[in-house]
């Protein structure tokens, strides 16, 4: 019993040591206390993060993307915007870059939608930047901060034609019309529906085409003046519209009337002779400005003059008047290719009655100025006419002047024995009456005499 007694208590002893030693180990694991091995469990460890970058490592390089906050401050890009009004498209919707300059905009093309064109770039202020299509760096400038761009679009109207006329020269024939400014417009022209070669040229007021080569047979001193109808078309991307108008190159110079009183005509030419009229008759009259009014071929190629109303009853007259304008007057004697040796030229219309004096250059005589004259003459009558050529005009020159002559001012010769002057008071204009010479109203006569007197200026009579 004793024996077991003493054995106990070293059993009970052994017992706490152990007990104390294992307090004491887990103290120490709770403080870590150094050289201790710490007692690792599951829960305990914790997932391995990494908060920053170690120093050697590469930084990749999404990292140099500037933050939204920084974007919104402005204080690293700028973001262009390119926006539009009206039918296109763009190359691109926005872009940003640097603040510092180190890469340039590369900019945005704009591309107008069909029927309608690009009208240009303009920035914020409502100022242009460019009318090319394409906005370049140089057109966006130095940027101060977010900025937009806007191409604007239009659409292309219709072309028009308006007041299609034809005016009449001596082998051609000129067409005119009005109409917007259109783009992109292309002209055709055909003459009795045969295309013609054409070239539209922009007056500022008008524009106008000039029609040639129509007929090999037109003859503007013969009276061979076949009509057309001529049809203008006009297209582009937002339309097609047409014109139409009948004219003829030398309805000038032939004109059928309609005689309406009974008359015995004398010839006016070198070809002496008399012909009967009758009321009713057609007859063709020659001529340029007035198509013939006072005079006309017969089939030998004679002249004949026919009386105003104003002058008899008992007088042959036409069934229409028909005058022409002065720009016809001119675009005659410039097709015509009448010349001279100085800067004015005068022509004699025997059978219009009319004079005219120009001033420049062969091809571009106008009478675009207040000494210019356009008005009625009075040309030679039958038994002493006028001097002209037998094929076509007759080609004299002013070659001295005489102030007065048999009480009559403002004397220009152009040959031996005659010349451009004043008229008598009493003297009718408007029909061949004169012994050869041209009769003038006296302001006419004086600025004839004025200006046209320079040696061998040329006076054209037909």
């Amino acid at each position: 019993m004793k024996k077991f007694r003493s054995r106990l208590a070293v059993v009970l002893m052994l017992v706490m040591v152990f007990v104390t030693a294992f307090e004491l180990v887990g103290v120490f694991a709770e403080d870590e206390v150094p050289g201790a091995e710490p007692v690792v469990t599951e829960e305990a460890a914790p997932a391995e993060e990494v908060t920053e970058p170690v120093a050697d490592e590469l930084v990749a390089p999404e990292a140099e993307v500037v933050s939204d906050e920084a974007q919104a401050e402005g204080e690293e890009t700028y973001t262009i915007t390119y926006a539009k009004e009206g039918n296109g498209t763009l190359s691109r919707e926005s872009e940003s870059v640097p603040v510092d300059g180190t890469v340039a905009p590369q900019g945005c093309k704009a591309d107008p939608a069909g029927g309608n064109k690009f009208v240009g770039w303009y920035k914020e202020d409502g100022s242009l930047a460019t009318q090319n299509a394409e906005l370049t760096s140089t057109d966006i400038g130095t940027l101060t901060g977010n900025t937009t761009f806007t191409a604007k679009f239009e659409a292309i109207p219709a072309p028009q034609i308006n007041g299609l006329t034809a005016l009449a020269s001596c082998e051609s024939v000129y067409l005119r019309w009005t109409s917007p400014v259109v783009d992109g417009v292309t002209y055709t022209v055909t003459a009795n529906g045969v295309a013609q070669p054409v070239t539209v040229i922009n007056k500022g007021s008008y524009l106008e085409c000039k029609v040639s080569g129509l007929d090999s047979k037109i003859d503007c001193f013969t009276g061979v003046y076949p009509s057309y109808t001529f049809v203008v078309t006009a297209q582009n991307e937002s339309g097609t519209v047409t014109g139409s108008v009948t004219g003829a190159p030398v309805r000038t110079i032939a004109y059928k009337v309609k005689v309406k009183s009974s008359a015995t005509l004398k010839s006016h030419n070198s070809i002496k002779g008399k012909v009967k009229v009758k009321a009713g008759q057609y007859i063709y009259a020659y001529g340029f400005g007035c198509g013939g009014k006072y005079l006309f071929k017969d089939a030998k190629g004679s002249l004949y003059f026919c009386n105003f109303t104003r002058t008899s009853k008992r007088s042959c007259v036409y069934s229409k008047n028909v005058n022409y304008t002065d720009e016809e007057a001119t675009l005659f004697v410039n097709d015509a290719g009448l010349y001279s040796n100085n800067d004015y030229l005068v022509w004699v219309s025997t059978y219009t009655q009319h004079i005219y004096l120009f001033q420049g250059s062969a091809g571009n005589w106008t009478l675009n100025h207040p000494d210019m004259v356009s008005a009625e003459c009075s040309t030679g009558k039958a038994s002493s006419p006028s001097p002209t050529s037998a094929a076509a005009f007759g080609r004299q020159t002013i070659h001295k002047k005489i102030k007065t002559r048999h009480g009559i001012p403002y004397w220009s010769c152009y040959s031996d024995i005659n010349a451009i002057h004043a008229k008598r008071s009493g003297w009718k204009m408007g029909k061949p009456a004169s012994n050869g010479c041209v009769r003038n109203l006296k302001q006419n006569a004086q600025k004839i005499y004025n200006h046209a007197v320079k040696k061998k200026t040329k006076v054209y009579i037909n």
